[in-house]
């Protein structure tokens, strides 16, 4: 599980398997260390790349102001670096917005894009605090009580690094704000889109208008809430398992 030195942050990264390359990219509160069994699955069949973004788990934070732009020009570094070329990306939430500028970029052989981020889906960083701490807990709490303390150990692990950060929250209240319709109308490489119907942070109604930028992508509608890829084992399984006739990634 090493780190690797980029021009302007360390990135910390999981890597297990051999086969083509797959990215995994979490949410703004989440990091890596949630994402074990997804690991797991897919290193059956690809080279699994599982990232701590800037300011989580084990990366570093930079000096200066990061947006998303800034979190994608430094993963697609990363790839430079390690080799890695137009791999598979999976991004969950804001994940699925740095995922999308990368896409939009050429670097992507294919997304899976999980809730992303990429419209204005909320008004402001107290509506979304609100939300996140009322209906995630009791939502985390009924799809899994067990692994759920684990997901918010993750949670308040994160919120309290970045508390007296301020470069944390401008990117928080940026990506609230962030539209990347210019982005997905560049993106040609093939898409799946997973939306929850109930998920209670990023409200499944804009997946029509996602799928309206990008006609090509292909919805699927798991069961569960915002977080269902880390708390639903039987819906990760479905959509993640590899040795399944009908693999998802290929």
């Amino acid at each position: 599980m090493p780190k690797i030195r980029l021009t302007d942050v360390e990135l910390f990264f999981r890597k297990k398997g051999t086969g083509p390359p797959l990215v995994l990219l979490h949410g703004l509160f989440m990091d890596s260390s949630l994402y074990y069994k997804i690991i797991n699955n897919l290193s059956k069949k690809y080279t699994v790349y599982a990232i701590d973004l800037p300011m989580k788990g084990k990366s570093s934070t930079p000096e200066r102001y990061f947006n998303l732009q800034d979190i994608a020009n430094s993963i697609i570094e990363l790839f430079d670096k390690l080799k890695i070329k137009n791999p598979i990306i999976v991004g969950s939430s804001a994940g699925g917005g740095i995922a999308i500028i990368i896409a939009s970029l050429g670097k992507a052989k294919k997304l899976i894009l999980i809730s992303p981020a990429g419209f204005k889906y909320l008004n402001s960083v107290m509506q979304l605090l609100k939300k996140m701490s009322i209906y995630i807990p009791i939502y985390a709490f009924i799809d899994n009580p067990i692994l759920c303390f684990h997901f918010f150990f993750v949670g308040a692990k994160s919120l309290l690094r970045n508390l007296f950060n301020k470069n944390f929250w401008k990117l928080l209240s940026d990506v609230i704000d962030q539209d990347l319709e210019k982005e997905l109308k560049l993106i040609k490489c093939p898409v799946e889109l997973l939306w929850a119907k109930n998920d209670e942070i990023i409200p499944y109604r804009y997946s029509k208008k996602f799928l309206e930028l990008v006609p090509h992508a292909i919805l699927k509608i798991p069961k569960g809430h915002h977080n269902w890829s880390i708390l639903i084992n039987k819906e990760i399984d479905k959509y993640y398992m590899t040795n399944s006739k009908n693999d998802n990634f290929k």
